[in-house]
């Protein structure tokens, strides 16, 4: 289960989605910034074939601020991670590279950031539940 100590029953509930397009003579690449989410996915929708150079994507490192970690982002690729973690995407140097961006959040837009205790975690049980009947019987 991804971010156990972050996210419980109801805290990712609601989504928005939204492309991206980084091409030259567009948007270039995107500042450093935390998203309003409790979750992000980022998927990489450019073909196999379909190039680019630069436009890699760096996260900060929470426990030292200083220290960027790059990822280059290949088509087909999804990044999940925490809204609350600061990240940029790089300048792009040629070609253009689409993504879809769905922000994950809970009810009326709530983005819970304090740390649940470890005794209100959820297993990967009690999170997505067993199905007691199956839908095909």
């Amino acid at each position: 289960m991804l971010f156990p100590e972050d996210i419980v029953f109801d805290d990712d509930v609601e989504a928005y989605a939204f492309s991206i397009n980084y091409k030259e003579g567009q948007d270039l690449k995107l500042n450093e910034h935390r998203d309003a989410s409790v979750v992000t996915i980022n998927i990489n929708l450019n073909l196999p074939e379909e190039d680019y150079d630069g436009s890699s994507l760096y996260f900060v490192n929470q426990d030292k601020n200083s220290d960027r970690n790059y990822l280059s982002f290949s088509p087909g690729t999804a990044i999940i991670h925490k809204g609350s973690v600061r990240h940029a995407a790089a300048s792009i140097e040629s070609g253009e590279r689409h993504n879809l961006v769905i922000w994950l959040f809970g009810n009326d837009g709530v983005v819970r950031v304090e740390p649940y205790n470890k005794t209100d975690q959820l297993t990967a049980e009690e999170r997505w539940g067993v199905a007691s009947k199956s839908i095909f019987e």
